[in-house]
């Protein structure tokens, strides 16, 4: 019997959640401690996509962590740029008998960016009446305002937090490793 194939079409399902909320919302963010706390995420996430040339350059045996920057910044997707730096940890054999300090560098690199993205990529919501501020962090169906939540200021400073002690743990690691290597050698 030839059939032809059924073509594959989503079958859209939604179910609104119930937050209870009501008021008039602006596609916006108005409270200025929530801009300001998102501002810092994004400026200081910018820093750690600069310091991770020097994992890269870390995890090669490179000493020279800026042509790493240029391989680094030539890729352009955030997921294949963990991916490099994750195969290069796990398979080259150089990298075999480093600690789990390198690992908890990645993940945490790879949770920081994800969330950042979420809130870059996400669409805010601010509520004229109560002043609360809102996120849908995806809008797979274009329902970004029923499928938001509640965000306060204490998230993104927490997010905030964790880039600096990221950024701590790069200049504590691998950048102090790249500095051994480069510093000259007693005879």
């Amino acid at each position: 019997m030839n059939t032809p194939p059924q073509r594959k079409r989503h079958s859209f399902q939604f179910k609104a959640p119930e937050h209870g909320r009501s008021g008039t919302f602006a596609y916006t963010i108005n409270d200025p401690e929530i801009g300001l706390a998102l501002a810092k995420v994004v400026a200081e996430f910018n820093s750690v996509e600069s310091f991770m040339s020097q994992v890269l350059a870390a995890l090669m045996g490179a000493e020279d962590d800026e042509a790493a920057g240029y391989i680094l910044r030539s890729v352009i997707a955030p997921r294949a740029r963990f991916d490099i730096l994750k195969n290069l940890l796990e398979k080259a054999p150089r990298n075999r008998e480093r600690d789990a300090t390198y690992d908890e560098l990645l993940a945490e690199y790879k949770a920081i960016s994800g969330k950042r993205n979420a809130y870059v990529h996400g669409h805010w919501f601010s509520c004229l009446e109560d002043g609360s501020t809102w996120i849908s962090e995806q809008d797979e169906h274009g329902f970004a305002f029923l499928e938001s939540r509640p965000i306060g200021v204490e998230e993104l400073i927490d997010l905030h937090e964790r880039i600096g002690a990221l950024l701590s743990s790069i200049v504590r690691v691998p950048m102090a490793e790249i500095a051994r290597k480069k510093a000259p050698r007693r005879p």
